[in-house]
């Protein structure tokens, strides 16, 4: 069981803050988990309670960004396929099963070498590699997919920072052209996966819950208001693709030099 906190209320007004960016930032692109961990971290929690206490808000998150897609958006659930959905479920509870029992040193380890090969593809012109139109005329194996998904899935279940990133990025080069529906996946494919694998860590009596449920708050709010903006804005696309590069920045920093 994870130890007892008590949070002053501007402690808690931080956690609340912290949701909402976090909410926008995963909504309209990925790694908002930079806020929702930072604040964590910077409260004295732990990295290894920060990942999974994080579920909480990002299940929540997940539903108001859809709800808002859905509503304002035209999305549908017609897009799943069960070629990304089952690989990403199987590799997220896979994920989600090594993090109970992961270290701290570890879990640094894994999100700053994932952060530092997104930063290698930012390096090498991501917006050309990622941005130039995903799978426009072109029709990739099915394994090809499934492989990524079970990756993307397995990170995604065991450690939160970046997976927004990561899912996206494949989903767009590999799966739809269009970056909002990409979008729109990666909020549907991350919820799917979430519940799971957060009642493992409920069950794993890994959830702190007072700091979960006032990042909940935030991110509803947050993922709300961004899904709206994303799909009524002209500019959403243009805004996605820079808020992905530099979260990317942001979350190497934060990982290496914090």
């Amino acid at each position: 069981m994870p130890e007892a906190f008590d949070f002053t209320w501007y402690e808690m007004a931080l956690l609340v803050l912290a949701g909402f960016a976090a909410g926008i930032i995963n909504t309209l692109a990925g790694s908002g988990t930079l806020f929702t961990f930072g604040a964590m971290l910077f409260l004295g929690i732990p990295i290894t309670l920060a990942n999974t206490t994080n579920r909480i808000g990002v299940f929540f998150q997940n539903i108001a960004g859809i709800a808002s897609y859905l509503k304002y958006g035209k999305h549908s659930f017609q897009d799943l396929k069960l070629i990304y959905v089952l690989p990403t479920l199987v590799g997220a509870m896979l994920g989600a099963y090594m993090a109970t029992g992961a270290s701290e040193a570890l879990l640094n380890l894994v999100a700053a070498s994932v952060m530092c090969v997104l930063g290698l593809d930012l390096a090498f012109d991501l917006k050309k590699h990622f941005f130039s139109g995903g799978t426009k005329n072109v029709t990739y194996p099915a394994w090809l997919i499934v492989s990524l998904m079970l990756i993307v899935g397995f990170y995604g279940g065991f450690i939160q920072i970046g997976i927004g990133l990561l899912m996206i990025a494949v989903l767009y080069r590999f799966v739809s052209p269009d970056l909002r529906k990409s979008n729109f996946l990666k909020l549907v494919l991350i919820l799917i996966y979430t519940i799971p694998t957060t009642l493992l860590f409920i069950l794993k009596g890994q959830i702190i819950w007072i700091p979960a449920l006032l990042l909940s708050i935030g991110q509803v709010i947050g993922a709300y208001l961004a899904g709206f903006y994303s799909n009524v804005s002209p500019d959403a696309e243009k805004w996605i693709k820079k808020l992905m590069i530099i979260m990317i920045f942001a979350t190497i920093t934060k990982i290496v030099f914090w």
